[in-house]
């Protein structure tokens, strides 16, 4: 694959997760990140560790912002591929009333980008 069909290709991950975290699709969460992912992140003086389970169960137990009225905006703000490993960053408002940076990781495995971990910082 090319660099720049590779980052086509993480952007579409990318967009994946802003459509699930819109929509309340804790399902298409799920399915484009890794099995052994990882989510950490500052909720302004508290910290949050672990699987991104929790994140999923926010999402599927909430009504879907985009249903709700809620003017939830994302941005991808930045996409490096390097071979298969790849950055990308996403720029949120209005995520349940928040604002996040997002910097998630991602790899290729059998020709699949799935991300790997989430860092993320309330605002």
């Amino acid at each position: 694959m090319s660099r720049t069909s590779d980052i086509a290709e993480v952007r579409s991950i990318i967009e994946k997760y802003i459509q699930g975290s819109g929509t309340g699709d804790a399902e298409l969460l799920r399915s484009i990140f890794h099995k052994d992912a990882v989510m950490m992140g500052a909720m302004g003086d508290d910290s949050m560790e672990g699987t991104p389970e929790p994140f999923f169960k926010m999402v599927d137990d909430a009504p879907p912002l985009l249903d709700s009225g809620a003017d939830y905006l994302a941005e991808i703000v930045d996409i490096q591929v390097f071979g298969k490993a790849a950055i990308a960053t996403l720029s949120e408002e209005g995520f349940f009333g928040m604002g996040f940076v997002d910097s998630f990781h991602l790899l290729n495995t059998d020709g699949e980008w799935k991300i790997t971990s989430k860092v993320f910082n309330r605002d």
